[in-house]
């Protein structure tokens, strides 16, 4: 369980790459180029003899070499010479809406999980694709900001209907209470063997990005990224929903220590890559024994174009594009 603080990240690896920046090879590129700038420049002239500037060639000469072997392309489009291009981060950029409307478990979503974000997540997830991951984590990172006014909205309302007379005393406390907020963020696990083979877990990385910017807000967050799988759970690829319902059935374990946090918490954030039918957030729910007087929701950075057709209405935000669904 890993506190969080605006100032503070403690996924140290995106700590800072979650604003999306040049990739490694095209910094490395642009340092060799000022390196190998014309003498008669003033500011370099101190960088253009000796060791520094056969180095600069070097270096230079390996990128090329190395694009020649294995060239870059954008992860959702192909585009050369990109980690992800402005497009394909377009397109990833969040307008987050209701995935699932279930009285059960309210499901939020980023974007849909089609064209060159279904490539980008796929290829960041099981081909390889690691340097896509300051990009997702940005793409949480954003989504963050849109949430937290759906947050603040819920829980004001659930403090409403949990206590509708209050006196001035209470009023009062009950406002200089609410200033600090905790919220638990449990991102859903992966299979031991699908962890070990990409050197991260999907769920974590997304729950990182979205915690950084809850906690610009105010939130006071708690990543629990101790929740477990209780049996290897079969890959839901190409399932329909009961056949996800039914490997999700048992698939997950909390320890006691995480249903304690939970029960602590004023909102619990269940945090998964893509959601298809919900079943594995809300197996999650049930293995955490959320309490009635916590607010418990979940949030995917995609969710299939399925879930799509449920989509409920939501306020607009007015600098955001229309996407041809609802959103907050």
């Amino acid at each position: 369980m890993l506190p969080l603080s605006p100032e503070t990240c403690p996924y140290k690896a995106l700590q800072h790459s979650l604003v999306p920046r040049a990739t490694t090879l095209e910094r490395m590129s642009a340092q060799s180029k000022k390196r190998t700038a014309p003498r008669d420049n003033p500011a370099m002239a101190h960088r253009q003899h000796g060791p520094a500037r056969a180095m600069a060639y070097l270096r230079a000469l390996a990128i090329e070499l190395f694009r020649l072997v294995l060239p870059l392309h954008c992860a959702g489009c192909d585009t050369a010479n990109h980690v992800l291009c402005p497009s394909c981060r377009g397109e990833l950029a969040p307008r987050v809406f209701v995935a699932l409307d279930d009285p059960l478990l309210e499901v939020w979503a980023g974007t849909l999980y089609e064209g060159s974000v279904r490539n980008a997540v796929a290829r960041w997830k099981d081909r390889g694709r690691a340097d896509c991951t300051p990009h997702i984590a940005h793409a949480a990172y954003l989504a963050g900001h849109q949430l937290t006014h759906f947050l603040y909205a819920r829980t004001r309302t659930q403090e409403t209907h949990t206590h509708p007379a209050r006196t001035a005393a209470d009023a009062e406390i009950a406002r200089e209470s609410s200033k600090i907020k905790t919220i638990t963020l449990v991102p859903m696990p992966s299979r031991p063997a699908s962890r070990r083979a990409r050197g991260f877990v999907p769920g974590h990385v997304v729950a990182h990005g979205l915690g950084r910017s809850l906690a610009e807000h105010g939130w006071n967050v708690t990543i629990a990224d101790n929740l477990a799988m209780a049996r290897t759970k079969q890959d839901n690829v190409g399932l329909g929903a009961r056949e996800r319902r039914a490997g999700a059935a048992g698939a997950l374990n909390a320890p006691e220590r995480l249903r304690v946090l939970v029960a602590q918490s004023r909102v619990v954030l269940l945090v998964d890559d893509v959601v298809t039918t919900g079943s594995t957030l809300g197996q999650a729910k049930r293995v955490l024994r959320v309490p009635s007087g916590t607010l418990a929701a979940g949030f995917a950075l995609a969710a299939t174009p399925s879930i799509k057709s449920r989509a409920k209405p939501g306020p607009k935000h007015r600098d955001q594009g229309d996407r041809g669904h609802k959103r907050i």
